[in-house]
């Protein structure tokens, strides 16, 4: 029997100490939201190896103390937590309160001999995403490195457009660059995890897995099509994904639904 390599819980878009936002309908609290989602996620039975954060970690946040205050939040997690920087964070201050020891806001670990690369795609007071050529440099540096170790790749905007008109204006820029410089390191790539979208959503492509978690706040409805503005899905629960890596190669998203209540 194929025997788990890694299994960690992706979790997006908490938009901690959110103020309502003037475009959307009344929404629901996102730290009461947050703490059921944590509560949730403590109660698992299996081991969890880490839980890795796809950005909003805060939501416009105006000074360094209230991402001090979001990690108390997020400290609560029983496993360790990864984070990268959301169009809705201050990709210094986060990177200052949560993993000081990188130099760049974007970064990469390994764990149990699975590397994950954890992009910054966040462009300051824009919605779309960006990537650096620097940073462009250093992905190609691990796609390319004579490595079998399996891959991760973390990020917060999608690539490609979704066929949202609304969503479609806040995808990486040079999404297809980035995509075929992932295509590098397809044999060992396990998949590619964002947020940002507020919705659950997968898709294969030219072979790779392409996954979001669901935000801890509240989701919204994307369809093939759509134009006009954000429409709010009322009937949608937050949530995380648990994904776990295989011996066989073999990665499975698993999307798991809280009730807040």
């Amino acid at each position: 029997m194929p025997q788990p390599l890694l299994t960690f819980i992706h979790i997006s878009d908490t938009h901690l100490y959110a103020n309502p936002h003037p475009s959307l309908p009344p929404t629901p609290n996102p730290l009461a939201r947050a703490e059921a989602v944590i509560k949730h996620i403590n109660a698992q039975v299996f081991p969890i190896d880490f839980v890795l954060h796809t950005g909003d970690v805060g939501d416009d946040l105006p000074d360094i103390e209230k991402y001090r205050e979001a990690q108390g939040v997020l400290k609560k997690l029983s496993a360790p937590l990864h984070v990268i920087p959301g169009n809705h964070d201050n990709r210094d201050w986060l990177r200052e309160v949560f993993y000081p020891h990188s130099n760049t806001p974007y970064y990469s670990f390994e764990h149990k001999g699975v590397e994950v690369a954890c992009l910054d795609t966040s462009v300051p007071n824009q919605p779309h995403g960006e990537i650096s050529e620097r940073q462009l440099a250093w992905l190609m540096k691990i796609c390319t490195a004579p490595s079998d170790k399996p891959l991760v790749v973390a990020l917060h905007h999608h690539l490609f457009p979704l066929g949202s008109l609304p969503m479609d204006t806040m995808t990486v820029k040079t999404g297809v660059t980035v995509h075929q410089t992932l295509l590098k390191a397809r044999a060992r790539l396990r998949c590619v995890l964002f947020g940002h979208v507020h919705e659950r959503l997968s898709f294969i492509r030219d072979g790779v897995l392409y996954a979001t978690a669901p935000s801890t706040w509240f989701q919204l409805k994307t369809w093939p099509g759509q134009t006009g503005s954000f429409v709010i899905d009322d009937v949608a629960l937050p949530g995380y994904n648990i994904v776990t890596l295989t011996s066989d190669g073999l990665t499975t998203v698993r999307a798991v639904s809280v009730n807040p209540a």
